[in-house]
């Protein structure tokens, strides 16, 4: 395969592994942590960040919808 291959392919992955960080990371400030650092651990950590952004436990707070 062609190095260009290879680049596209690397390009996909972090594009993907940036939208489902931030989704995470959505999904942590939904439970009421406020913090950036769940974006970089979902986006360097892949699995395992995700993983930890699962088990977070609810603080309670609501998120103003409107």
């Amino acid at each position: 395969m062609s190095i260009t291959v290879y680049i596209l392919i690397a390009i996909v992955y972090l594009i993907l592994d940036y939208y489902i960080a931030k989704c995470f990371s959505e999904a942590a400030e939904a439970k009421g942590y406020r913090d950036s650092k769940y974006f970089w651990i979902c986006f360097f950590m892949g699995l395992v960040g995700q993983l930890l952004v699962i088990a977070l436990p609810d603080r309670g707070c609501k998120r103003n919808t409107s």
